[in-house]
């Protein structure tokens, strides 16, 4: 006679039990440390649709350290500024550190009265300055202020160490730099990097690409000076190439770089977008320098050139069952844009501006679009609320809003795709 089995109690969860275990967590973390608890990071709004596409992030991180890498005249610098520029929409104050005596003009040019630049003479003043400065804002942050920062340092590596730099002036000579400053950095990005998720900051570095040949294979490789620390602590790593050199137009200067992820926390690596750049002079004789993120989301949509080349047509397929974008050429006035979805027809046809800002006002058609290129939607910064108090809301925003917040993985039917990661 077989024993009868004992019936197991179910167990039962609810939100208020979950509630209360969490705030008993947090309680005693909270004795140990005062750096939030994991939340989506507070995002500042991005102005196209092709940075959510490249960075798979509805808005710009804040509390992150974004490294920009790149071969020289690659506009590195430039994208340092623009970045800046998303700080400076919501009253934000950017700081450059400039340790190659270069960038500061074009960031003056560009941000004005909202950029506070410094000449750096050695790697330890911009670590000195940063630390200074983030300490004495984020005081400012604490006792209320709202208002985020970009600090700028172009570049990483610009300068020697202050000891390096005594010993070539003492043997005239330099015997080697890159251990000493490259032990410096990795210290001060282990203990600086953490303390940004509590602040409205984000740290840009800019840095070059050398290129050396791989003493197994004698193949040339590309590597990042500074040591392998800043890979490892930035949390976006951007790589830019300059695809097309500056020509003249007649009334400006034209070209483009291509930015490419490789490393991001937030999302899937590899991605790219090609960016127009323009060299021109306003109704003020001033000379400008803009990065048209308006085309490069017109491109993308309407042409889907970066999109892995074994699955476009397929992306393309699934892209023009939410949206299709199609251009036409309007002439000396460029290329012009119209699209159903968007209530936009052949005759009234539009230029890029018009077109991006239009699917900007369409939160169900990017809502369709996130699912498909898994964009993960982000808490917005909010100017006149307290950040702990943003912190706090972000936190919540994650907890209950994290399910959809995540698309699903529209590629997830097909094996091939999902192991080979060529999904967009």
């Amino acid at each position: 006679m077989s024993k009868r089995k004992k019936a197991q109690p179910e167990l039962v969860v609810t939100d208020s039990a979950f509630d209360r275990a969490r705030q008993e967590v947090e309680r005693e973390i909270a004795e140990i440390t005062d750096l939030p608890c994991y939340s989506p990071h507070i995002a500042l709004r991005f102005p196209s649709f092709a940075l959510k596409y490249l960075i798979q992030y509805e808005g710009f991180p804040l509390g992150c350290f974004v490294m920009i890498v790149g071969k020289k005249g690659s506009f590195k610098s430039l994208l340092s500024i623009e970045i800046a520029k998303w700080h400076a929409q919501y009253a934000g104050l950017t700081i450059l550190l400039d340790s190659e005596g270069g960038a500061i003009p074009l960031a003056q040019s560009i941000l004005g009265k909202q950029v506070m630049a410094y000449n750096c003479a050695a790697l330890e003043d911009w670590q000195v300055l940063l630390t200074r400065l983030s300490r004495k804002l984020g005081d400012m942050v604490d006792n209320g202020a709202v208002f985020p920062v970009c600090y700028i340092i172009d570049s990483i590596v610009g300068a020697e160490s202050k000891d390096v730099g005594a010993k070539i002036e003492e043997e005239g000579f330099n015997k080697g730099s890159y251990p000493v400053e490259a032990k410096l950095i990795a210290g001060y990005l282990r203990h600086k990097n953490r303390l940004l998720l509590k602040y409205p900051f984000t740290l840009v570095g800019t840095n070059h690409l050398r290129e050396v040949l791989n003493p197994m294979t004698g193949t040339p490789e590309e590597r990042i000076p500074g040591g392998t620390s800043l890979e490892y602590h930035a949390h976006l790593i951007l790589k830019t190439k300059k695809t097309k050199r500056p020509e003249f137009s007649g009334d400006a200067y034209e070209g483009s770089v291509t930015i490419s992820v490789e490393k991001d926390r937030l999302g899937a690596e590899g991605k790219s977008i090609d960016v127009p750049i323009r060299f021109f002079r306003n109704e003020k004789d001033e000379t400008v320098t803009e990065m048209n993120w308006h085309q490069a989301t017109a491109e993308l949509l309407s042409k889907g050139t970066f999109f892995p080349v074994r699955t476009r047509d397929r992306i393309m397929k699934r892209l023009r069952e939410i949206i299709n974008v199609e251009s036409k050429s309007a002439g000396p006035y460029g290329l012009r844009y119209y699209c159903k979805e968007l209530d936009i027809s052949a005759d009234d046809a539009v230029n890029a501006d018009e077109l991006s800002l239009a699917l900007e006002a369409r939160q169900d058609i990017l809502d369709e679009l996130y699912r498909l290129f898994l964009i993960r939607k982000a808490p917005f910064f909010q100017q006149g609320t307290s950040y702990a108090e943003q912190l706090g809301n972000a936190a919540k925003f994650g907890l209950h809003s994290n399910t959809e917040a995540i698309p699903r993985n529209e590629y997830e039917d097909n094996p091939v795709d999902r192991e080979s990661n060529n999904t967009p």
